[in-house]
């Protein structure tokens, strides 16, 4: 392989560091931000140069700042000849698409951990700072690594390999997450890298020392090279020691079942995710504006008609007022005011809130069971506020200026279960009972959009865990396997427990039947309708009275 790692002339015959690092320098400049409490960011600067000389100075001749393509192409090899190393990115913000990469931060067994400025700007005179590596020299050295399999480990791999491929058009593996990793050994602590290392590996640290503590949002970017260099270092080695503590508790000797979750479905499922979130999801526009009009016409509406129901307790909220002179109602009475609507509700209406541990509540639950005209008022204007807030006119705002299409966060860890979550925005949360809402996506040009689900798949993996012939039987039927078991429980054809009769039409009863048995199986939190049609004898395990039936 002729590439920069294996072309290059040994050490001393190379290019002085000077003339090498003068080719590298920028001149692109950049007005400084700086995100805070109002102090001029030299103040903020030099606040924060003594915080970081005071708590990471120590680590001033541990760590290697790599300013010139020489030290670069050197400490690549050396991860090359060892197969492995650790990596991370410093950016000026958390979008991959965005963001600018400040630099990267390496270690491997043998070498200091490094540090690789290559987009910092200079916070008095806006410009990018000097000797500072260019682009295309990590990007070759990255690609190398890649084609000769150089196993990297990473923590929160997935934002790392988006922004490596984003800024240098890259594409990175990765070969041990710590972040998947810390989550499939112990779901219930911080997953965050310097809380784990803090907490697990032999440190001379005493507290976890965040970015946000040190730097206090100003972008790294900003943030000078000789006291960056300090905290971005540690991050990689940090990595590779956690890594070194996990792998022995994480593999197939002991812990067997994790460990195949961990390696052959979180692992792989990481450049499937990142890919994923770097494509998004396109907007119709067009159609995001009629419906946003419309909404906001409906939240007009909705709102007159709950100052047309307030005006009918016009004299009590006078007299309220009258004898209450330090009252909180403002004129006219704020509807999304939570304290405003209760006073309105219980001191004004006197009514009383049906769940005794609220008593001035004005949730939704408790609104449903007040049930009069002023609380169905206020839940009307709030069902479509919260579909404008949440969707029809959020929604456009947070479309990627860069991609004009909506990135989103996939979390393949998000839940403690291990589920699948999502967020800014979260995608999984589209409203599925309005047809308009999700009408504001499309395909893009030459695309279709296809909307897919498994078919019962949980029972269908209950069938074969439990290898429950009767359940395995009802499928090779071909049978409803809710229905199935709702027949069992109810005691009524099966026909009688499905959604639609055999001719086509609507079975409300059937429908009711199947969907309480679907609720039980799937976990959901539910009352079965229809207690009547049960014995008592079949309250005790529907699930497998119905397999066994």
């Amino acid at each position: 392989m002729a590439g920069l790692l294996k072309s290059l002339p040994p050490r001393a015959t190379r290019q002085s560091d000077s003339a090498i690092v003068s080719k590298a320098s920028k001149s692109r400049t950049v007005t400084p931000t700086v995100k805070g409490d109002g102090k001029g960011i030299y103040d903020r600067i030099s606040t924060i140069s003594a915080v970081v000389s005071t708590k990471l100075g120590k680590y001033a001749d541990q760590y290697l700042l790599l300013r010139d393509e020489a030290s670069v192409v050197d400490y690549f090899r050396a991860i090359m000849e060892n197969g492995s190393g650790a990596i991370d990115t410093e950016t000026d913000s958390l979008d991959a698409i965005l963001c600018t990469l400040a630099g990267v931060c390496l270690y491997t067994p043998g070498q200091k951990p490094a540090y690789i400025p290559m987009h910092h700007i200079s916070y008095v005179t806006g410009v990018e700072s000097a000797n500072q590596v260019e682009d295309s020299v990590v990007r070759k050295c990255l690609q190398e690594c890649e084609d000769a399999g150089v196993k990297w480990i990473m923590h929160n791999a997935k934002f790392d390999i988006r922004v490596l491929f984003n800024t240098l058009n890259v594409m990175v593996s990765c070969y041990w997450d710590t972040m998947l990793a810390a989550k499939c050994l112990n779901e219930n602590e911080s997953a965050a890298l310097k809380d784990l290392h803090l907490k697990y590996c032999k440190t001379q640290d005493t507290e976890s020392l965040t970015y946000e503590k040190l730097f206090e949002g100003i972008p790294f970017t900003q943030i000078p090279i000789s006291i960056g260099y300090l905290y971005s270092a540690g991050d990689a080695i940090k990595t590779w020691e956690l890594y070194e503590f996990q792998k022995q508790y994480l593999n197939r000797k002991n812990l067997p079942g994790p460990f195949e979750v961990f390696r052959n479905i979180e692992m792989p499922l990481i450049p499937i995710v990142a890919d994923m979130e770097n494509t998004g999801i396109t907007l119709d526009m067009e159609f995001a504006q009629q419906l946003s009009d419309k909404y906001n016409a409906i939240l007009k509406e909705r709102e007159a008609k709950f100052y047309e129901v307030l005006s009918m307790y016009s004299e009590e909220i006078e007299k309220y007022k009258a004898k209450n002179p330090n009252h909180k109602l403002s004129d006219p009475v704020s509807i999304n005011s939570p304290t405003q609507i209760a006073i309105i509700l219980y001191d004004i209406l006197g009514l009383t809130s049906p769940d005794p541990k609220k008593p001035r509540g004005t949730g939704e639950d408790i609104l449903l069971a007040l049930n009069v005209p002023l609380s169905q008022a206020i839940l009307d204007y709030r069902e479509t506020a919260k579909l404008l807030s949440t969707y029809v006119d959020k929604l456009p705002t947070v479309v990627n200026p860069k991609t004009g299409r909506i990135h989103c966060s996939f979390n393949q860890y998000g839940a403690a279960t291990g589920r699948f979550s999502s967020s800014d925005p979260n995608m999984q949360n589209i409203p599925s009972h309005n047809k308009e809402i999700r009408k504001m996506f499309s395909a893009a040009k030459g695309h279709v959009l296809i909307s897919c689900d498994f078919s019962q798949q949980e029972p269908r993996i209950l069938a074969h865990c439990s290898n429950d012939q009767n359940l395995i039987d009802a499928y090779k039927e071909g049978k409803d396997i809710y229905a199935w078991i709702a027949s069992s429980i109810y005691k009524v054809p099966y026909d009688e427990c499905k959604e639609f009769r055999p001719d086509g039409t609507t079975n409300p009863k059937g429908k009711e039947r199947r969907s309480s048995v679907k609720s039980i199986i799937l976990g959901r939190p539910t009352v079965m309708p229809h207690y009547s049609e049960m014995g008592s004898a079949n309250l005790v395990n529907p699930i497998t009275q119905g397999c066994a039936a």
